[in-house]
Order: structure tokens, then C-alpha cells, then sequence
């Protein structure tokens, strides 16, 4: 079984696909509207974070440090991370993303999403959120 991985979980399958394979097997119902939900979630997020940063705006100036969005997203993103690798793995979970191996691979992806994020509020703190919304697509 290609989702099958020695983790130390007993029978339990770790898949890098969401959801994964046993469950479109077994479920496809639930396999596709988890897909539908998670496609909305990113086409909301996408459409109304323009207009969000626009709005936060006071006289057509962010009152706030350019990069303290980027960072508190990071902060979060591994709060929230941290939390989902505990409940479902426990202590060995949250190890598991500790490792040097891991933190090498996902923390050169996270910089380079992260030098994008603060370009991207670099350029909404001259643009209007209509403006950008429409260089965005």
C-alpha cells in the first residue's frame, strides 16, 4: 500500500495527500466535498485579503510595519501547526517536525513564501486593493 509508512503509529496510514487515497477509496463523497471546501477556503482567502489589507488602511497608509503580517501569519502558521502534529501524533508528532531534515526542506519553502508574502505588502502599501486585486489575476 503506497500510504501505508513505518511511523511508529501502528496500523495507521500517514498520506501526503489530502484526503488521502483510503479515504476517496472507501468514502468519495466525503473525499470530494473535503476538496470542495478546501478550493472555496482558498478562492475566499485569495479574493477578500486585498480588500482586507485595503480596508485596514487609514488615509491611504498602513499605520503598521509592513512585515508584521508576515510574521505574525508565520507565528500562527506554526502555533496552529504545532497543535495539529500534537493531537495527532502526540509528543512524537510535534518531534517529527522538529527534525533538522524538516525544518531544512520547509524552512527554505516557508522563506521564499515569506519574501513573496512581504513583496506582496510591500506593493498593497501603494496600491489600492482594486487595483492589486486585478494585477493579482
Amino acid at each position: 500500500d503506497l500510504n501505508a509508512v513505518d511511523s511508529g503509529y501502528g496500523n495507521r496510514q500517514v498520506s501526503a495527500y489530502y484526503p488521502s487515497r483510503a479515504v476517496r477509496l472507501t468514502n468519495p463523497r466525503k473525499a470530494a466535498a473535503v476538496k470542495g471546501l478546501l478550493f472555496f477556503f482558498f478562492i475566499a482567502s485569495r479574493a477578500l485579503h486585498p480588500m482586507l489589507i485595503d480596508m485596514s488602511k487609514v488615509n491611504g497608509k498602513m499605520l503598521y510595519a509592513k512585515n508584521s503580517p508576515v510574521v505574525m501569519k508565520a507565528v500562527v502558521t506554526v502555533i496552529l501547526m504545532n497543535t495539529v502534529s500534537f493531537l495527532g501524533g502526540g509528543t512524537r508528532g510535534v518531534r517529527q517536525c522538529w527534525q533538522p531534515r524538516c525544518l531544512a526542506v520547509f524552512g527554505l519553502i516557508g522563506s521564499v513564501y515569506a519574501l513573496g508574502d512581504f513583496l506582496e505588502m510591500l506593493s498593497m502599501s501603494k496600491l489600492s486593493g482594486g487595483v492589486y486585486q486585478v494585477l493579482l489575476q
